[in-house]
Parts: C-alpha cells; structure tokens; sequence
C-alpha cells in the first residue's frame, strides 16, 4: 500500500482529496495549521500540525511517503506577507527535500489561468485569470513559480489546471494539454483525476487542464 504526503489537506479540495485517498486504502499524512479531532479524519490518516511555509514541517510529513498531492492554495485572506515568488522558493526547498527522501512523484493543482512557458493565451483564459487577480492576487503569479520550478526539475511531476472548482456538479472528466476543455470542474472529478495519476504516467512532466 502507497503511503501518501497531503499539502492543502484543508482547504474545500483538499478535504475531498484526503477522503477519496482514504476511500481507496492508501495511508496519508497531511499538513494542517490547526489541529483535526481524530473523528474528523478518515481511518489511515496521520496529522501532521504545521505551516506549509515551514521547511521542519514540510520534512516530518514527507518521512516514509511515496508521493506527494499538493493542492496548497492562496492564502486565507488577502492581508498576507507572502510573496508570490515565496511558492517558488518553498518548491524548489521541496523538491530537495523530496530528493533526501527518495520521493520523486508529486502531483500539484494550479488553475486554468497558470501559464505554462510560452504557450498562447485564449481570451477565456484571461478572463478567468483577471479574475482570479482581483480575488486572490498571489495565487496565479504563485502557481506559475511553482510550475517554473517543477519543469526545471527531474522529478516525475504532474501539474493539475482546472477552472473553477465545483461541488456536486458531476459530468465527465475531460482533459487537454493545450487548451482548457470548459469552465467548471467537479470536486470529486478532480480529486479521483489527481489520484488515478499515481499509476498512470500519461501525464508525467506535462500541465493538462482538465474540465467537467
């Protein structure tokens, strides 16, 4: 049975990403800022209390995983001393420390609006990523230093560009590499996509954006 490392556990993905791992067996330890009453959290999980942002945090969650599922997001309000070159700093840390683990699959959630290198930008993309500048200033500039540094690397990354992520809308998972198939996204879709990609390496070293 993989064991499994879980940045983001917290948030509205993260929560469906935990107990969709935990559905299918897998053994977790997530990073949570807070502490998770035990009965909160799915039979095989392990909580690790501390900041994404804090390298002795990152470490003690990454011991004994064999991959790591980020869906680390931006901050919880708009008053923040992070930065977006913050994200591609902690991932390059990351990526070492994977490294002294012996750890070298990760599969990390953006959004439709991160660029990757110099691909061409569509008129709905911009739209999607002006908005997303307007709410949440830090987190596309921040998923794209993420992706910079991912791609320099030789990990076997997979990094995940959904629109908007909704719950309980259903549908068909649809992915494309080069241009985003739709405007929404099913939670549980995402979660089950970023998942299946423990087994598959369809889209090792590759952005899809996916859609429902």
């Amino acid at each position: 049975m993989k064991k499994l490392a879980i940045f983001g556990a917290t948030g509205l993905t993260g929560k469906e990403l935990v107990k969709e791992a935990a559905s299918r067996g897998y053994s977790l330890r997530i990073l949570a800022r807070r502490e998770i009453p035990i009965t909160e959290l799915p039979d095989g999980v392990e909580l690790i209390k501390g900041d994404y942002f804090n390298a002795a945090s990152r470490r003690e969650t990454l011991k004994g995983v064999d991959a790591v599922l980020s869906t680390i997001g931006p901050p919880p309000t708009r008053k923040t001393d992070l930065k977006a070159e913050d994200f591609g700093l902690v991932m390059e840390e990351l990526i070492g420390e994977m490294k002294q683990e012996k750890v070298s699959r990760i599969i990390n959630l953006a959004s439709t609006g991160t660029r990757f290198s110099k691909e061409p930008f569509l008129l709905t993309r911009w739209f999607f990523r002006t908005l997303f500048n307007l709410f949440v200033p830090i987190v596309i500039s921040g998923k794209e230093k993420e992706l910079g540094v991912l791609s320099q690397s030789d990990l076997n990354w997979t990094t995940i560009r959904p629109p908007m992520i909704k719950t309980g809308i259903g549908g068909t998972l649809v992915t494309d590499d080069k241009i985003p198939p739709g405007h929404r996204v099913d939670t549980t879709l995402l979660v089950r996509f970023m998942l299946d990609q423990l087994d598959s390496d369809t889209w090792v070293q590759r952005a899809p954006f996916v859609a429902s």
